[in-house]
Parts: structure tokens; sequence; C-alpha cells
């Protein structure tokens, strides 16, 4: 018996060893330093009042001061920010996969470490769904028992900060904070009547109004140009002149004027739902019933397992809404994948806490890993127009260019 597990726990750091190295090369794949039109956003403040999408850049001002406006004090927020969902990944990996502790959730974590995804999340640095996927780790990490402030109020709160930091995470975080109550209330651990679950899904719908009510006027409310103008004018002299004659960032110049123009873009993106490409949607649909499989093995809760599919479609449909209104259609494949990823990695965690693998369950395992790799072949097209880092020397060329644009 001694020797069986030890054997298992070498195989276990083996395959650990395996998934942090395929974790930590896809992530380098897309390796960037922020660009100019992600630093441009990250410096408009509340200098002259309440601005859409200011908060992260008012904090950073009180931080540093005028040396928010130099290239390197946000590019050191935003990786840093990006990388709280690369340590936790390293984190669930080893706690996980460790004596395979947590066979679901260790092979979701190998399923995203093989995916597109993967490759393409330090890339998409400095987007403000980041700072909402920032504060879900925290979620997942020290509020998941079934407290009242657990169950109700972090997520809420997490959906509205997320709102503060841009209107665009009602598509992209909201669902997933929304999904995760839900998803306890309806598989609450007491034996609770239809109708007490009906009442608590109201005080949830209820707890989301004041994100309803911000996520209109933010939409509807224009700035006044005077006002964005005269923004525009005291960051764009901050970064121009902050160093003196030393180069800094190139301003952007189409970064203010989106905020008392016409939100919306109709004029160049019309009202429609867009097409998913077919390999994202199927990546998807694995990792959902491959969770489902185990849901419904292991717990043999068909109300979890039902409830746990619906949830996660759900998300991923509401991710998918923004295709209407947004135009970075990549990036929001990748966005919509992650909403799945999020609440299947908070359904694993709160039901699935410990669960191992039978004999027959690894050759379930092994065909999804086929299946993985071989959408793992494809790849998201990245902004403006750069090409991943093929190989370690490519993602050290591209750490050590950091520095200045004249």
């Amino acid at each position: 018996m001694e020797k069986k597990k030890l054997y298992k726990r070498i195989i276990s750091v083996i395959a650990v060893a395996v998934a942090l190295y395929e974790l930590l090369f896809s992530f380098s794949h897309g390796f960037r330093w922020p660009s100019d039109y992600v630093l441009t956003n990250h410096v408009i403040t509340y200098v002259y009042g309440f601005f859409p999408r200011a908060i992260v850049g008012t904090i950073g001002y009180l931080i540093f001061g005028d040396n928010w406006y130099i290239w390197k004090y946000p590019s050191v927020v935003i990786l840093g920010v990006s990388f709280i969902f690369v340590l936790w990944m390293i984190y669930e990996i080893i706690r996980s996969g460790y004596e395979f502790r947590n066979v679901p959730l260790f092979v979701l974590c190998c399923l995203y470490a093989l995916s597109p995804y993967c490759q393409y999340y330090i890339h998409e640095a400095g987007y403000y769904e980041q700072y909402g996927y920032a504060l879900l780790v925290i979620t997942l990490l020290f509020f998941m028992k079934d407290r009242v402030v657990d169950v109700y109020a972090v997520p809420c709160v997490v959906g509205f900060i997320s709102l503060l930091v841009s209107e665009s995470n009602a598509f992209l975080i909201l669902p997933i904070t929304f999904i995760m109550t839900a998803l306890s209330i309806i598989n609450d651990k007491t034996d609770r009547s239809v109708s007490d679950i009906v009442k608590r899904m109201g005080i949830l719908a209820a707890t989301y109004i004041p994100h309803i009510i911000y996520i209109i006027v933010v939409w509807f409310h224009k700035v006044p140009k005077d006002l964005v103008l005269k923004l525009q004018d005291h960051d764009r002299y901050m970064v121009e002149n902050i160093r003196g004659d030393i180069p800094n960032f190139s301003f952007r110049e189409d970064v203010h004027p989106f905020y008392y123009g016409d939100r919306s873009n109709e004029d160049v993106w019309p009202r429609m739902l867009r097409p998913v490409p077919l390999w994202s949607v199927a990546l998807c649909i694995l990792i959902i019933v491959f969770t489902a499989f185990f849901f419904y093995k292991y717990s043999k809760n068909v109300k979890l397992t039902i409830s746990y599919i619906a949830a996660t479609t759900l998300t991923g449909l509401g991710s998918y809404s923004i295709l209407i209104v947004g135009w970075d259609v990549d990036r929001f494949y990748f966005a919509i994948f992650m909403s799945v990823f999020f609440v299947t990695v908070y359904a694993i965690k709160k039901y699935m806490p410990k669960v191992s693998a039978d004999i027959y369950d690894l050759f379930f395992i092994a065909i999804v890993f086929v299946a993985a790799i071989g959408i793992g072949t494809h790849q998201l097209n990245l902004f403006d127009d750069m090409e991943y880092n093929y190989g370690w020397r490519n993602f050290y060329n591209s750490l050590v260019s950091a520095g200045p644009r004249p």
C-alpha cells in the first residue's frame, strides 16, 4: 500500500510539473508589454469629475502621483493584475494535482494550459475585464463558504466594482458573479422548497438593481465634450512633459473622444449577433460535458448536474451578447470561454472539492485531452497584427524589449 501511494505521488509530481511547464509556456506565447492604447486608457482619472472607466487610473494616480503618467508605472500595475490569475493557476494546478487530490479541477487547469486562450491571456493584459478576473480569483480563494456574505454580498460587490472599472463588464463579469450566486441558491445543502428558491432568486435579482441603473446611466449619458477635451489636454500634457526630453509612450488621440461621441458606434458596428468559431464553441462544450460527467457520476445529483450545464450555458451566452455592441471579436471569444471556465471552477471547488478517478475515468480523460490538443492548434488573432512568441527565446526578446516608445 505504501508503495502504491509512493508511485501515485511520484506520478502526480511529474504530471504537475508537465502541466506547469505547459501553462507557463503557453502564457509566454502571447506576452507583450502594454500598448499605447491601453496606457492612454489607464491615465484617465477623476481629476475633473466622474468619468466612466476612470477608477483604475484614479487609484493609480493616488498611489504613484505624477509618476502614473510614466509608461512603466501603469505597465507594472497592468501586468501585476494579470499575474494574479497566473499565480492562482499555478497554485490550483499544484493543489489539485499533487497526489491527484481533485482530478476534475486538475484536468480543467490542464485543458486551459493547452487551450488557445492561455496563449492569448497575457497579450490581453490591461483590458478591463482582467480586473474582474483578478477579483474573481480572490473570491474563489477566500469566499467559498455558504455564509450570506459569500453567497450574496461578495459576488454582488465584485460585479459592481467591475462595472466601475468598465461598463463593458456588464457582459463579461456580471454574468459570472450572478450565476455563482444562483448556483449556490439552487444547490443549497438544506432541503428548500421551490417557493423558497424562487424567493431567494428574487432577492438575488434585487441586489443587481443598482448595477442595472448604473449601466443604463453610463450607456446613455455622454460626458460633456468640453470636459472631455479638457481632460484630454491635461492627460496629453502630463504624458508628454512628465519626463522632460526623455521619450514616454505615445499618447493616443482616439481614446478620450469616445466619452462624448456616439458610444454605441452603431454606424460602424450594426446591431447583430456575430458567429463564433466552431472550435471555440467546441472547447466550451468539451469542458461542460467533462465536468457534468463527473458531477453526475460522483454526486448522483441530477439537479446539480442540470443546473451546472444551464449555468455555464447562460454565462457563455451572456458574454456572447457583447458581440452585438463590441468589435474586438477575438477578445470576446476569449471572454466567452473565460466565463464558462470561471463558473466551472467555482462549481467544482464548491461541489466536488475532492474527487479521484477510476480506470474508466482515465479513458474518458484521455479522449478529452486528445480533443483539447486538436482544438489547441487554433489561435486567436492578436492586437496590432502582432505575432505569437514561438519559443522561449522569442518570449525573452519580448520581455527585454520593454522601454519608452519614441
